[in-house]
Formats: structure tokens, sequence, C-alpha cells
């Protein structure tokens, strides 16, 4: 599980390395000095900050998938692909509680033999999404189609995401607390949920047929029983 930050847009979704606690239990993304749930600002399953009590409470599964490719001798173009899936039922105080699928989707590629030049830099999301879970972290399943806005030219590209995972390894139970401060809020998250190591297998496709990834690796599936966030504003 990786955390992907977008160093122009502060984009984070989707893994454990640096907020765990955000990405993969919440599926947030922080962004120009904002922090709201993946549904969308101001939208179902938005999270404002709310200082002195919880911002919102939360449930759901939530999972990733990569794919990395090139950057050796005989390919400079390093190229980097991610989704994330998650299906969260959050609640903020004085809400009833809202939920549905989020899919998020990151594309960078480096000319590896150039100073890793930047070629291309995007990132997408979308609450229009059909994932599908079975069992107790059996397997998982999602389908989207997640316009992808290039950060360095502005142009957006379709893309078809199609990914399956499957459970392999133990369940095994988590309990998180962490306190995170940036530049303008203090953080402090606590999960309790399952988790369970994943094969996933799938393509990120563009529309206009340019360019098709294949998604193949092992990742984590977690599913949060329960857990808060709240938001204190610097």
């Amino acid at each position: 599980m990786t955390a992907h930050i977008f160093r122009r847009h502060h984009v984070v979704f989707g893994g454990l390395a640096v907020v765990m606690a955000l990405s993969l239990a919440l599926g947030v993304v922080l962004f120009e000095g904002r922090l709201a749930h993946a549904g969308g600002t101001g939208g179902p399953g938005t999270c404002f900050p709310v200082n002195g009590s919880p911002s919102c409470h939360f449930k759901g599964f939530n999972t990733s998938a990569g794919f990395t490719s090139g950057g050796d001798a005989s390919n400079c173009i390093l190229t980097s692909v991610g989704v994330s899936a998650t299906d969260n039922v959050t609640k903020d105080p004085g809400n009833a509680a809202t939920g549905g699928p989020f899919v998020g989707l990151f594309i960078i590629q480096f000319d590896t033999c150039n100073n890793f030049q930047t070629l291309a830099e995007g990132q997408g999301t979308t609450s229009t999404a059909d994932l599908h879970t079975t069992g107790s972290l059996e397997s998982a399943s999602v389908h989207a189609v997640v316009p992808v806005t290039d950060f360095l030219t502005g142009a957006t590209t379709t893309y078809n995401v199609n990914v399956t995972w499957q459970g392999v390894g133990p369940i095994t139970s988590t309990i998180d607390s962490q306190h995170i401060r940036t530049t303008h809020f203090l953080l402090h998250t606590h999960i309790s949920g399952d988790n369970r190591e994943g094969v996933c297998n799938g393509t990120v496709a563009a529309q206009d047929g340019s360019v098709s990834y294949a998604l193949h690796g092992t990742t984590t599936m977690f599913s949060a029983t329960a857990g808060t966030l709240e938001i204190i504003q610097q």
C-alpha cells in the first residue's frame, strides 16, 4: 500500500505509507488547504473541519492496485499507474449517514534518461462506479469511467477502469490511531477493522484507444468497522 502525493495539487488517496488512517480508510482528498471526503467537496460523505469534535465517523471497504513499467536502460520512460477503490459510509455531525463507491486514478510518467523529466502527471476521481465485494474480504471488483486531467498540459483523457481483487492471506484485525500535522490542519484519526492480503488483476485503458495498462500484483484489502476523523484547523 503506497500513498501517492501529487506535488502540485497535494492530492492524497489510497495508501498506508504516509497517511494510512486517512487515505486507506477514508479515500480522503487533501486539496489546496481543504480536506474533504472523496465523494466531493460539499457533496454526500463530505468531512468538513469541526474544531473540538470528530468531523466524521466512517466505515467501509478500501483497497488499491498499481502498475509500474520502464525506467531502465532499454526503456527510459517510467510509467506508474495507481487505482484506489472505496465504498465508505460516513456520517457528519448533524447529518444522516451517507455512502457510495469512489474510485481514484493517477498516472505519472518520467524520462529517467533525462534527469527524471516529468512527461505526464495527472489524476482523476469518480463517485459513479460499480464496486462489489464478497464475503469477509474474500473478493472485490470495480468498474468505473474516470476522467484524468494532466497537470502539465491541462488535457483530459477518459479511462475505463476494470480491476478485481482476490483475498489470499489470513484476515487480521487492526486498531490504529494517528496524529498528523500539516500546514493548515491537525488531524486525529482512530480506525478499527480487518485487513487481508489480496491479488489484483485488471486494466486501465483510455477510451480513445491510445494506451492500455495491465495491472497485476499484491495489495492489502481493508474493511473499516469503525473510525473517526477529527480536523483541527491551525
